[in-house]
């Protein structure tokens, strides 16, 4: 598929017929059942966002390519009427055929144009309407009509999305790369949910009998197994010993792991890394937020809460949710004495506490995996694994989060998941058994999920400033020495901040801001308005004008630019020149890492105009720092540009 996508866009002379393909082989009977048409379709309105095809040729194209892909669908089904049954390779799906009569049947005309977008019935129902004698012209009429509302319907999501993608990029390609990162552990988060629940829940009322049976049959075990499995035995006993052991289990793992193997390893190492790099503040926001649903004053009230309300009528559930927050509060405690392990640099020092295991995780794995349990209960079976995926979500969120923000490793937040998810397993089990033949609560739904959303309503904004303050990446200022700065700074800066190691011309200025924006004042340039979202707005206008529209931000390091200061080109398009924070200082003045770009007008679907960066020479960096006063410029072409004391 996506050769095929690679293909289409480096062939635009035969995209259309690479598009009417597509859309033909979606819309034919039974070839649409294997087809990936609609993925296909989605990447084809990707490419023509990103300007690889044109809009209106491949628009119809796609109309073309549904209309006689269906049509002919229907020409089998009206030549051969009942016999198409008999006919390769109809006859290998005969329910299908089936579906789409009763299908049919219900609908009559209509079914032809819902059948467009129903992914069961989608490439049979031509076939059935010929089959069954729908009238030749009424058929062609909503053919037609529907054709021309599919291809849009499949190419439009496509475009948006390559519209965003491209918009995106232009802010910062690591705000792209993170949110298919993202994306991609969702998916797998909620199909490794989804998967495991269709595995074992057929089976596991036989497991927990089989451990019964094998618990009679081992009598210094059946205190544990009366305790998971037996509705009308002792718990409490069991739970402790299970909870014990779980605990020392862990605690010899974690412990031995520590001995044998360094921490956090390469691996780990690496991943911290990459996640680090790709911070941006827009992420920022949503990450941070994500992880105040872990912390622990958050789940303590959203706890409590929800205890206030199992207090009612609701003992077995009350019992079971103080068992589950009860280890939650513990374990973290206890676990971080015993390993001491610190915290990525430089939140060793900024939050104070150890990082093995991540209380985040564990606590969120914990509460929101036992809420996951109790709100099974409100749900019938086939819909149970619901809240198990959407807890999945959240939990996989939080710890993500936690990494992303670089205030745990890795493996901090594996060892707080695991061993949080064994306790949900043991507990849950316990309490499925003994809930068996209780009465569904009608308001679990209500008593679970309102105190979630009155907590986060309070608490996020009571606190999402001072967090995203308190996991800021802003390093602190360290010295440079002036000999280094004289020789060759670029080796030091690059191993403090990132920026200094990209590719392109750069550059490296020592001053106060307002010693950098009198001099560039006096040379021509600009100081770009901070407008907030007001150029967003500005955007909205396909007909903006350049000077109508800020600079976008563009990240390094985490961390927007400082400021923004603009100069005219003569070929229409302008010069931005960013400063960020380095890090360093010299003899006590801050040391500033530049970049130059030129920016030109874009506009995504006649829509939306932007200001494209486009890279910037040696020569335009070279001609910056010619306009400097000599005195404050040092010329070093082969590494990069100094600008400050010689």
């Amino acid at each position: 598929m996506e050769t095929l996508l690679d293909w289409i866009a480096g062939h635009p002379h035969w995209a259309g017929a690479a598009v009417f393909l597509v859309a033909f082989s979606e819309s034919l009977a039974i070839v649409g059942l294997v087809m990936p048409g609609a993925f296909l379709m989605f990447g084809i309105g990707a490419l023509v966002a990103l300007g690889h095809l044109e809009f209106l040729p491949t628009m119809a194209w796609a109309v073309a390519g549904a209309i006689l892909g269906d049509g002919l669908s229907f020409w089998l089904g009206h030549h051969y009427h009942q016999q198409l049954r008999t006919l390769w390779p109809f006859r290998n799906h005969p329910r299908l055929v089936n579906r789409g009569v009763d299908f049919f049947h219900r609908h009559g005309g209509k079914s032809i144009l819902f059948g467009r977008f129903v992914g069961p019935v989608r490439p049979i129902m031509p076939a059935v309407a010929g089959m069954l004698g729908m009238p030749v012209p009424r058929y062609l009429v909503i053919n037609v009509l529907s054709g021309i509302a599919w291809a849009p319907a499949y190419l439009l999501p496509g475009m948006l999305f390559g519209a965003s993608l491209e918009l995106a990029a232009a802010v910062t390609g690591r705000l792209v790369l993170l949110l298919l990162l993202l994306a991609g552990l969702f998916w797998l988060t909620y199909g490794l949910v989804r998967g495991a629940w269709r595995l074992g829940a057929p089976h596991a009322q036989a497991m927990v009998l089989r451990l019964l049976d094998w618990g009679r049959h081992h009598p210094r075990f059946a205190a544990l197994t009366t305790a998971l499995g037996d509705p009308g035995g002792p718990e409490a006993r069991g739970l402790a010993v299970l909870a014990v052991a779980l605990l020392a289990g862990a605690a010899l793992l974690i412990g031995t792991s520590l001995a044998l193997f360094p921490y956090p390893g390469t691996l780990g190492l690496t991943l911290h890394g990459l996640l680090i790099e790709l911070r941006t503040p827009q992420a920022d926001l949503v990450l941070v937020a994500m992880t105040e649903f872990g912390d622990g004053l958050f789940l303590a009230s959203y706890a409590l809460l929800v205890a206030v309300m199992l207090a009612r009528d609701d003992r077995p559930a009350l019992l079971h949710w103080l068992a589950a927050v009860a280890f939650a509060v513990l374990v973290p405690v206890l676990f971080k004495a015993l390993f001491q392990v610190p915290r990525p640099a430089p939140f060793d020092q900024v939050l104070g506490s150890t990082a093995l295991p991540s209380a985040h995780a564990l606590r969120a794995t914990v509460i929101y995996g036992f809420a996951a349990v109790l709100l099974a209960r409100a749900l019938s079976p086939n819909w149970r694994w619901l809240p198990y995926g959407a807890a999945a979500l959240l939990v996989a969120a939080i710890a993500f989060s936690r990494i992303y923000l670089g205030v745990h490793w890795p493996g901090d937040v594996v060892a707080g998941s695991l061993i949080g998810l064994a306790w949900v397993a043991l507990l849950g089990t316990a309490y499925a058994v003994r809930a068996a033949n209780l009465a569904t609560p009608r308001h679990l739904r209500t008593r679970l999920l309102l105190p979630l959303l009155l907590v986060g309503l309070l608490y996020l904004p009571m606190r999402h400033g001072d967090d995203l303050a308190r996991y800021s990446p802003l390093p602190v200022s360290t010295p440079l020495a002036m000999g280094t700065w004289r020789d060759d700074p670029w080796p030091d800066l690059a191993r403090h901040a990132p920026e200094a190691s990209a590719a392109g011309p750069r550059l490296a200025w020592i001053g106060k801001l307002t010693e950098i924006d009198t001099t560039l004042r006096a040379t021509g340039w600009r100081a770009a308005a901070d407008e907030g979202a007001l150029h967003w707005m500005r955007a909205l206008n396909p007909e903006a004008r350049l000077d109508d529209l800020s600079p976008l931000p563009q990240v390094r390091d985490g961390r927007n630019a400082r400021i923004h200061w603009l100069h005219d080109a003569a070929d229409g398009r302008r010069l931005v020149l960013r400063l960020w924070v380095s890090g360093r200082e010299v003899e006590g003045t801050p040391l500033w890492l530049g970049r130059v770009a030129y920016e030109s007008p874009t506009r995504l679907l006649g829509l939306v105009t932007y200001p494209r960066t486009e890279p910037a020479g040696a020569a335009v960096v070279a001609r910056l720092v010619s306009t400097l006063p000599t005195d404050w410029v040092r010329r070093d072409p082969g590494t990069g540009w100094l600008v400050g004391p010689r």
